[in-house]
This record gives structure tokens, C-alpha cells and sequence, in this order.
């Protein structure tokens, strides 16, 4: 159950970075939030007292939902493009 909020929240963030960020600053809002998200998730769930290395697993589990978030939505936009060019 702890897991859930850098998953969402990662989710959330693919979902911002893919639809309202553009450019350069993609990559970098992905990494400064992800960072920021999995050190909230191990603060607040408390796994910070037990061992740092919850940290890289928070930040990993955002990164990587951010980031398939994030390709998912492109390619789901590509793909709308190309059926509204075609009908």
C-alpha cells in the first residue's frame, strides 16, 4: 500500500511532463519531480528511518512510472493525430 503514492504520483507526473511541459525542460521536470516524489514517499511512510536505500526504490518506482506515462501519452496523441488525418 505504500507504494501506491510514487507510482500515482509518478503517473500524474508523466501525464504533466507529456501534455503541458514542452522542449527541454521535459526530461528535467521529470527527474527534479521524480527525486521530489520518491524522498516525500520515503519520508512519510517512515522507510527513511529504516534504511536510505528505500529512497533510490521511491525514486525509481517514479521515474519509471513517470517515464512510461510519458511515452505512453505520446504515442497515444500520435496516434489520435493520425486517425483524425485519415477520417
Amino acid at each position: 500500500m505504500e507504494e501506491v503514492f510514487p507510482v500515482g504520483s509518478g503517473v500524474v507526473l508523466g501525464l504533466v511532463v507529456a501534455n503541458l511541459i514542452s522542449g527541454r525542460l521535459r526530461g528535467w521536470l521529470l527527474g527534479v519531480g521524480s527525486v521530489l516524489i520518491g524522498a516525500t514517499a520515503s519520508w512519510a511512510s517512515g522507510e527513511l528511518a529504516v534504511s536510505w536505500l528505500y529512497l533510490v526504490v521511491d525514486i525509481g518506482q517514479a521515474v519509471a512510472a513517470g517515464a512510461l506515462t510519458w511515452i505512453l501519452a505520446a504515442r497515444w496523441r500520435r496516434l489520435v493525430g493520425t486517425a483524425r488525418r485519415e477520417a
